[in-house]
């Protein structure tokens, strides 16, 4: 597996984690290695989203040359339909994957392979025991880049508020595991009766994620990074609060929303 990594200031944490071996590029890699037929596939994607001409026949474009599925071992998708099997030598797939439907057939590979290669930090030895033996609640809020530039924000201190409140009808001593990118906000305006934990706020993603799937149940943010947090959990049992939808456009679905999922509605 070739993998292209260049989205300006993240870090590529994979290595984190006991994943299959692949090589780093920050090249396209389409261009780089694709045959003809893939790089002119890939081009005419890329012109019906440029061009805002072609943006109103692009479902046309798609009945004729299927830009969102897979032709000659290239697939294109923000959709996020099934990657259908290849038989090309090098197969390329573009999208955000934000559909289960994508990767639910390996799931247990997943669960395995994100699992880190580093021990448990002795700082958090005592908050892991906690989170093993009680009917631990991972409650995640994110902020941060949701709050400057409110494109996403969507779960305010009301929805946590409503979430907690469901929880504790559901599960019995629930002990919440607080998670955040502004812990110390968290601390000063969540306030409810019961046990609760606050993760330190800056411990490395790979002790981060082994904390949160760790727990029994779950409360999301509309975040692909607390939603994984919830697929990688082992309890077949896991309740998993999320809000009703997923973007502050009411209009925009996500299939991140599983139908099992207790929702608590937004409006």
């Amino acid at each position: 597996m070739i993998f292209n990594f260049s989205r300006g200031n993240f870090e590529n944490d994979i290595d984190n984690f006991n994943i299959l071996p692949y090589i780093e590029k920050h090249t396209n890699l389409i261009l780089s290695y694709g045959t003809i037929k893939q790089i002119s596939i890939y081009y005419l994607w890329k012109l019906s989203y440029r061009f805002a001409f072609l943006q109103k026949y692009r479902k046309k474009i798609q009945k004729l040359l299927p830009l969102y599925g897979l032709y000659d071992g290239a697939y294109f998708s923000y959709n996020d339909e099934v990657i259908p099997p290849s038989k090309q030598k090098n197969s390329f797939a573009l999208g955000l994957c934000e559909n289960p439907i994508c990767f639910d057939d390996i799931k247990e590979v997943l669960q395995k392979e994100f699992t880190p290669k580093h021990a448990l930090l002795d700082c958090n030895k005592s908050l892991y025991e906690k989170i093993i033996l009680s009917n631990s609640v991972c409650v995640t809020i994110r902020r941060g880049d949701y709050i400057s530039n409110n494109e996403y924000f969507l779960c305010d201190k009301d929805y946590f508020m409503r979430a907690i409140a469901e929880i504790k009808k559901r599960v019995t001593n629930p002990v919440f595991i607080f998670f955040s990118d502004e812990i110390s906000w968290v601390r000063d305006n969540i306030k409810i009766e019961g046990e609760c934990y606050y993760e330190r706020g800056n411990d490395p993603i790979w002790e981060k994620m082994r904390l949160m799937y760790s727990c029994k149940h779950f409360i999301l943010s509309n975040s692909s990074f607390s939603w994984w947090a919830q697929y990688l959990s082992r309890n077949p049992d896991k309740i998993v609060i999320s809000p009703s939808r997923w973007h502050p456009n009411p209009g925009w679905t996500s299939k991140l929303i599983d139908k099992n999922f207790v929702k608590i509605e937004i409006e």
